[in-house]
């Protein structure tokens, strides 16, 4: 008797079936291969609920598979790149909401970095003012000044004293509020706010190069007193200058009070705010060259005076490069207080005829300071202090989970 198509069929899958070959469902793309060594006339006669229930299961199992872990979607489970293409012509995708393994990379926005390279600065100067309005006023009072006797006010608002006492409180204020940016700011981008290990090599030259960058200011201060001569605008920029440097610093205040408020304290809240928070803010959108210079720029236009706010640009390009090159906030901390101990406390605690001998050196050894400037924006290939690598993510992620 010849045997129909019907029969033909059910004898083709009992010989697979007895064989044990294996073959693909159709509509489980992702599953394990099936292996029929069941019964296959069972299989094939089955109800059409229960083959629709075959069908939802695997579909079922793949879903769980992939939630549980989303990460081999790509390539592990296929069935998820069908289903998510199935899924963009309807308004909901659950596939587009789950993570994956790919870190992007979380710049500051231009307003930000704006916000905070002038921001910060600006509320340095407001602190500054207020803590001298502030110690102003209680000295008025402890001392019992006539405030009807202008110029004697006057003259005690413009002591040394009185700017070295706002300097101190200042950085009382301003210091701690340094550190508390610094430190969120390096748990959002990461080391963005180095602090490695010194080396007393780095130690040695940075120092020097600051050293000899007081010679750097010695010869443009003589190169303005030239020109000054001819263009009074620029000799009433020196005027101006030594009265400001008066108020500072002058033999008629206490040394201690002066080394504890310029070389102590000024040091260390400049140097959190400009090496810290400005040049640490801009390395993050630009190249180590174009922000040291922003910095150093920023640094100078910070001081106010047209004399001083020219020289300062010297000592602040230096001090970026020592961050740069140091990765460590101390080294340019310290670089600012030899630079204000040399440029200003020391004139009242050695002779004159030793400082003429120290200006003399301090130009011979601004040679070396060029030369590390120019090899830094000719020659050095210096990288940013925050690098964004996944690599160092995924193993920071991996420390602090342990």
């Amino acid at each position: 008797m010849t045997e129909g198509p019907f029969e033909q069929k059910i004898d083709e899958q009992n010989e697979q079936s007895k064989s044990g070959k294996q073959y693909y469902h159709s509509s489980m793309p992702n599953q394990n291969i099936i292996n029929e060594n069941s019964d296959s006339e069972q299989t094939f006669f089955q109800s059409g609920s229960q083959a629709q229930e075959n069908i939802k299961q695997p579909r079922a199992d793949a879903r769980r598979q992939f939630h549980q872990n989303p990460y081999q979607q790509n390539e592990s489970n296929p069935y998820q790149q069908d289903e998510s293409k199935h899924y963009q012509q309807f308004d909901y995708n659950p596939y587009q909401d789950i993570p994956t393994q790919v870190k992007t990379d979380n710049k500051p926005t231009a307003l930000n970095v704006l916000t905070v390279i002038i921001g910060f600065p600006l509320l340095h100067i407001l602190v500054l003012n207020l803590a001298f309005i502030l110690i102003a006023f209680i000295s008025i009072l402890v001392k019992g000044i006539d405030v009807s006797n202008v110029s004697i006010v006057l003259d005690h608002l413009l002591s040394s004293d009185m700017q070295n006492y706002a300097s101190i409180l200042m950085g009382i204020i301003c210091i701690p509020i340094y550190s508390l940016f610094l430190s969120r700011r390096n748990k959002k981008y990461r080391d963005s706010f180095s602090q490695m290990k010194i080396k007393g090599s780095s130690f040695f030259t940075s120092n020097l190069a600051v050293f000899g960058s007081q010679g750097l200011v010695t010869l443009l201060i003589i190169f303005l007193e030239m020109i000054g001569k001819n263009i009074p605008h620029i000799n009433n920029w020196l005027v101006e200058y030594e009265e400001l440097a008066g108020m500072i610093i002058s033999d008629e205040s206490s040394i201690l009070l002066q080394i504890l408020g310029t070389v102590i304290v000024v040091p260390i809240a400049e140097e959190l705010l400009f090496r810290g928070i400005v040049l640490g803010h801009l390395d993050l959108v630009f190249s180590p060259k174009i922000t040291v210079l922003i910095q150093a720029v920023l640094f100078g236009i910070f001081h106010m005076n047209p004399i001083q706010s020219l020289y300062t640009i010297i000592p602040g390009l230096l001090l970026g490069i020592v961050y740069y090159q140091t990765r460590n906030i101390l080294l340019p901390i310290l670089g600012h207080a030899v630079f204000n101990f040399f440029g200003g406390v020391i004139h009242f605690i050695v002779p004159t005829n030793v400082i003429s001998i120290l200006n003399y050196v301090q130009i011979i050894v601004g040679v070396f300071t060029v030369f590390v400037v120019l090899y830094f924006f000719i020659k050095a290939k210096p990288q940013n202090i925050y690098i964004r690598n996944e690599s160092k993510d995924e193993n920071f992620s991996q420390m602090s989970e342990e």
